[in-house]
């Protein structure tokens, strides 16, 4: 997504934004025209272990290289929350990363202090953040190997789409069509064990139970 006007600017090739916010709703906050592949999501850290908690203070002339939004390889956002802290998602082809950061302002180069010891639910995600962190700022990127595929990622890619056409209107024979294929469709449509059928009501009933607030199951 981009924001334009006072509170966002630009970079070279890569863009920073900042966007004032009061309250989360339904665990995160999404900034985009609508829900596609630039859409902005920042989730709650009180939902989703994911995001890095870390404090910010302000660099000294003589300290290490810093941590500066500006010089990093990827698209930074910023989202101001009604508590003073800063929501920060960095995002680097499809590949995200959301810290959220009390203190100085991350506009400016700042010096980051992370906790070393965490509760040990918490102890695989934390780290996982900071392997991304510092090969970001180390590397310039976030590898994929840190970012392996959802093993349902098929399947919970087949239950939007059908989700999105049962929104649009469309039947389960014209979804069925969309997502299966015509002849597939003649073959089997009227089978009577409903195979096919049943295949298209359980993707769209699973659809909206995630729409409906069954996605934050996958934060836990």
């Amino acid at each position: 997504m981009h924001w334009s006007g006072p509170n966002g600017w630009k970079i070279g090739h890569r863009s920073t934004s900042l966007r004032r916010a009061s309250t989360w709703r339904a665990g995160a906050f999404c900034f985009a025209d609508s829900l596609g592949r630039d859409a902005a999501v920042f989730w709650c850290p009180h939902r989703c272990p994911y995001v890095l908690p870390a404090v910010a203070e302000r660099v000294s002339l003589t300290a290490a290289p810093p941590f500066d939004l500006r010089a990093l390889p990827c698209r930074a956002m910023v989202l101001l929350a009604g508590d003073g802290r800063q929501h920060v998602l960095l995002r680097r082809a499809d590949r995200h990363l959301q810290l959220v950061v009390s203190g100085a302002s991350v506009l400016l180069p700042v010096r980051l202090h992370i906790d070393a010891i965490w509760p040990t639910e918490q102890l695989k995600r934390r780290l996982w953040a900071l392997e991304c962190i510092n090969s970001l700022t180390a590397h310039g990127r976030l590898p994929k190997t840190l970012f392996p595929p959802e093993a349902r990622g098929r399947r919970l890619r087949f239950v939007l789409q059908a989700l999105d056409g049962s929104r649009s209107g469309a039947s389960h024979r014209e979804i069925a069509q969309a997502l299966i294929g015509e002849p597939r469709i003649q073959a089997d449509w009227k089978d009577p064990r409903d195979h096919l059928r049943d295949r298209i009501r359980r993707a769209i009933r699973r659809g909206h139970a995630l729409m409906n607030g069954g996605y934050k199951d996958f934060l836990a």
